[in-house]
């Protein structure tokens, strides 16, 4: 997997305890993985801050 930088609008207003979401504009925020091993180790914390996102637009 080459780099991969999802990103998400109104990322800023999302719950992201691990604190995997970067980025200092006031609305987006990027989730960055360098490799496979990255997305894996980060891959919890990335679920979670999608799930937030689901609940938060339900």
């Amino acid at each position: 997997m080459e780099n991969r930088n999802p990103k998400f609008h109104q990322g800023s207003t999302l719950q992201d305890d691990a604190r995997r979401l970067e980025g200092d504009s006031g609305v987006s925020r990027v989730a960055r993985f360098v490799d496979d091993d990255d997305f894996e180790a980060k891959k919890a914390a990335l679920r979670n801050v999608i799930l937030a996102w689901i609940q938060d637009r339900s």
